[in-house]
């Protein structure tokens, strides 16, 4: 009878260690947003795991963190408006341990193809041909 006792309490206190360091393993992936160009702080950069529902926001000083996340690979997809898209491959997290990452967006360049300008060109003439025969 005793054996039994000790064999259920030894059973009963390793379930409960194994699962207390299953809970404790949590993992933060953390960073920081920069003009490539400038080097200048992003603010509103949306930062997401892909494969996951997990998206942030950087916030005023380009700052962002994901928290509690499980041991394992993630892939990060940052955007931001007239910056290039940027994919970071896997983000490789182990037991309790994080990531700092910092992020440089390219931005676009906008220009208008020639035939394009063009257009443009003709419809300010035309405006102005239409304004000075009034």
């Amino acid at each position: 009878m005793a054996k039994i006792y000790i064999i259920q309490h030894l059973f009963i206190s390793t379930f409960l260690l194994i699962s207390i360091s299953c809970f404790s393993q949590t993992c933060n992936i953390e960073g920081q947003t920069f003009d490539m160009n400038s080097n200048e702080t992003l603010a509103g950069v949306t930062i997401q795991l892909l494969g996951t529902k997990y998206t942030t926001i950087s916030d005023i000083d380009g700052h962002f963190k994901f928290e509690k996340l499980n041991p394992g690979k993630y892939k990060l997809q940052v955007s931001f408006i007239s910056y290039e898209s940027v994919s970071l491959f896997p983000v490789e997290l182990t037991n309790s341990n994080s990531e700092n990452v910092n992020i440089s967006m390219k931005p676009v360049e906008l220009s208008l193809s020639k035939e394009m300008e063009t257009k443009i060109l003709k419809d300010l003439i035309s405006q102005n041909n239409t304004q000075n025969s009034i």
